[in-house]
């Protein structure tokens, strides 16, 4: 990710294009399997979880 002209940020820039996110990045199973990992890493609880 990067800030590009402008302040323009939020986007992925590949030898200086605008490059789409992966297909990985936009998966729900897999962000909540890496939600679930760095949960245990660092032991914090998602709101509503005691931990």
């Amino acid at each position: 990710m990067a800030t590009g002209p402008g302040g323009t940020s939020g986007r992925y820039v590949e030898r200086g294009v605008e490059a789409p996110s992966s297909p990985e990045s936009l998966d729900p199973v897999r962000a909540r399997e890496l939600w679930n990992v760095s949960d245990e890493l660092v032991g914090a609880a998602p709101a509503g979880r005691s931990a």
